[in-house]
């Protein structure tokens, strides 16, 4: 598969961002985190409809989750 035509490119074009490869893996971080935790980091772009991570429980959950995607983020981001 062309890595320009992956679901995290599409994303960023409908977006209008520009694209950058650093998007990608911040869009794949907070699908991955909205699919585990029903919310979004606000540190960084978020493309998918979602709330953020504002309660003590969902910034548990995030901080998990951050440090999960941090060692798997190779086999998440495909």
């Amino acid at each position: 598969i062309d890595s320009f035509d992956s679901h995290l490119y599409k994303s960023i074009f409908k977006s209008n961002f520009t694209y950058r490869q650093i998007d990608c893996f911040c869009i794949c971080y907070q699908k991955y985190l909205i699919e585990r935790c029903s919310c979004y980091d606000l540190v960084y772009h978020n493309v998918i409809d979602a709330k953020p991570c504002l309660t003590a429980k969902e910034n548990e959950c995030l901080t998990n989750v951050y440090l999960d995607f941090a060692d798997n983020f190779n086999n998440l981001c495909k």
